[in-house]
């Protein structure tokens, strides 16, 4: 059973027409530096693979494993050995003092990727990654510190507003491989939330609201702080940074192994990017109905100025014809909504008359 293409496109074009929405370009994400730690030629340099020659440069005792040594283990595939805890190592990425990362500050989203491997000596104070200006952060990790909290800082540090923190598994970070991703988002008044991704899955959060600007960036260090301090235990791989929120499925992606520069799923409809359409993308479209969200990864096909019904008849469509019979998005949700999209409009039309 297919989802009904609900007939509504006369109410649609109404709505369109009384001012509730109109286009806009969909907003995608750039991957602005994908250091991926295989090309060992020369021991010094770690070549940027994102197209925009950011290579790092690699300092202190950090040193490219053997083939093989990266976190899939195959041939070709290398990692950053960063070593014992505090040793100065780091990779450097020097553009960031001539604007490489300009187009974050201008975003204010940011996401950061990597995989990871904790020494035995972990927990440690140290830092993971920092990109900032001078010695203030802008955006910085610990993961963990001493303590054993994870730490995600934005802005600067360490207000409510530019920091969130929670205990670490140790499962997480001693001994093993761990993708770890870190997402700032924003919306158009500025509110928004910093998450932490753990393999895949949202770990720890802040509360929705005022997050503190991603202000200008000019020294970024992988794997340490600035100049090689508190340097990270252990081994980093495929380590990358975008100027855009990514989508959690589009995260979850990375987490099995999908390389930072593969271009992401362009399917209308796959609001999660995890490059089906189905259920769990009708969700976020409802969730987010008369939202004022315009993102693809918010549920908006069509890039109105909100989710509203003329998202939910492209998107039967769109599940129509990439399902091919499967299961049907809830008929009673559906109707749920028209009825209030049908109640909204109506008490427009009428404070318009008065």
């Amino acid at each position: 059973m297919q989802i009904r293409h609900l007939r509504y496109r006369p109410l649609a074009a109404l709505v369109a027409a009384l001012g509730l929405s109109w286009a806009a370009n969909p907003v995608s994400a750039d991957l602005v530096g994908y250091w991926d730690f295989n090309d060992a030629s020369d021991p010094a340099v770690a070549l940027d693979s994102s197209g925009f020659n950011n290579h790092g440069t690699v300092s202190g005792n950090a040193v490219y494993t053997d083939d093989g040594g990266g976190f899939s283990g195959e041939a070709g595939d290398r990692a950053m050995d960063m070593g014992a805890f505090n040793n100065q190592a780091r990779v450097e990425i020097e553009s960031a003092a001539n604007g490489a990362f300009d187009s974050i500050t201008e975003s204010d989203e940011a996401t950061i990727a990597f995989w990871m491997f904790g020494n035995a000596e972990q927990p440690v104070s140290q830092w993971t990654f920092f990109f900032g200006e001078g010695g203030t952060r802008r955006l910085g990790s610990h993961a963990p510190w001493g303590d054993g909290n994870i730490y995600f800082d934005v802005g600067d540090c360490c207000g409510s507003d530019e920091r969130i923190s929670t205990a670490m598994p140790e499962t997480a970070f001693e001994g093993k491989w761990t993708h770890m991703a870190y997402v700032k988002d924003n919306d158009e008044t500025g509110a928004g939330t910093t998450t932490i991704y753990i393999d895949g899955v949202p770990f720890h959060s802040s509360e929705p609201g005022v997050i503190g600007d991603i202000r200008p960036i000019n020294n970024g260090f992988i794997g340490s702080g600035p100049n090689g301090g508190s340097s990270q235990s252990g081994l980093m791989d495929d380590f990358a940074i975008w100027d855009e929120a990514l989508p959690e499925g589009r995260i979850a992606l990375l987490s099995t192994g999908e390389r930072p520069d593969t271009p992401p799923v362009e399917l209308p409809g796959d609001f999660n990017e995890d490059g089906t359409i189905d259920l769990a993308d009708y969700e976020i479209l409802k969730s987010n109905f008369r939202s004022g969200k315009r993102l693809h990864e918010d549920g908006n096909i069509n890039f109105r100025r909100s989710v509203d019904l003329e998202d939910f008849i492209d998107f039967a469509a769109a599940f129509n014809s990439f399902q091919q019979g499967g299961a049907p998005v809830p008929e009673p949700s559906t109707w749920a909504l028209a009825l209030l999209s049908l109640v909204s409009l109506w008490g427009l039309r009428a404070r318009r008359r008065r």
